[in-house]
């Protein structure tokens, strides 16, 4: 088999059809299954799912019995997938390129050096129908980018709903990964171990921001304070290999938490304090000859 179209669930109501829609939207697909794999959500995210995909062929869809969390679900559902190729989408995200599973398979199939792949997002805030444009990587149609890269830039492939993934690589990432939160960075940094990072210079998806969501609706305080942790233990899961590039963005983030907890008070130019009738009134009794002086003396 091909290709696996892994969706993603929990709680996922109010967003899941988008996010079925836009893989049934795919055209052009190579011999692919569809695998739900829900995390005993709540609402009635596995009845919509179960009643938009039912009758479709190759669709496998599981329920988990109890909660597992976010880690834990990826790591029992990649274990479903027979596909050569893994694709991941989220359940309150969705695709919005039709020929996206295609042009991925594609890629891989002619860099086959390369572990995975993704592409830029689009971000959505919540139900409001505002987008932020993604950032493209230079002028190439596409890059490569390698483990340090990642760890010194998890913004260059931080969604999985982005990414192409070969399942042998997936299968040769540590056990000890999914005993930490590692979400989709981590999970990156560990099978760019074993090649490439390809980015197609090419928007294909929609991340949206929704409070509902487990990383997007933590406090930006908590997610910097969790960050630090986390990236000490991702270095011990990989064995201290990268140890130095672990530590300058572990630095990174102390130094944004400490611009969180205390903040520069922005700099007030002092005649936002004089009203304009007096600063009318100094400029006309201030020689401009002492003016200039003033300037030509005053340190850079």
């Amino acid at each position: 088999m091909k290709a696996t179209i892994l969706l993603i669930t929990f709680n996922h109501e109010k967003f899941i059809r988008k996010a079925i829609d836009s893989i049934l939207f795919q055209k052009d697909l190579p011999d692919c299954e569809i695998i739900v794999s829900d995390d005993h959500s709540t609402d009635a995210t596995l009845q919509i799912a179960k009643e938009l995909l039912i009758d479709r062929p190759a669709v496998n869809i599981y329920s988990n019995e109890k909660n597992l969390g976010v880690t834990r679900n990826y790591e029992k559902a990649f274990l479903l997938c027979k596909g050569e190729y893994i694709f991941v989408l989220e359940g309150d995200d969705y695709w919005i390129d039709p020929f996206k599973v295609k042009k991925q398979i594609e890629f891989m199939d002619q860099h086959p050096f390369c572990s995975m792949c993704g592409h830029p997002y689009y971000m959505q805030q919540d139900e409001l129908s505002i987008f932020t444009p993604p950032a493209l990587a230079g002028n190439e149609d596409y890059n490569f980018f390698d483990c340090k890269d990642l760890i010194l830039d998890p913004s260059l492939v931080d969604n999985f709903s982005v990414g192409c993934y070969r399942r042998a690589v997936l299968q040769m990432i540590a056990p000890e990964t999914y005993n930490t939160i590692s979400y989709d960075w981590m999970i990156n940094i560990s099978v760019a171990q074993f090649g490439w990072i390809g980015r197609i210079n090419s928007p294909m998806s929609v991340y949206r921001i929704s409070r509902q969501g487990v990383w997007s609706g933590i406090p930006m305080k908590e997610r910097l304070e969790g960050s630090i942790d986390r990236i000490a233990e991702y270095d011990h899961i990989l064995e201290k290999r990268y140890s130095f590039y672990f530590q300058k963005t572990q630095q990174k983030v102390k130094e944004q938490l400490e611009a969180l907890n205390h903040p520069r008070k922005p700099h007030i130019p002092l005649k936002a304090y004089i009203p304009p009738i007096v600063l009318k009134i100094l400029k006309l009794i201030i020689p401009p000859a002492f003016i200039q002086i003033y300037l030509n003396n005053r340190k850079p």
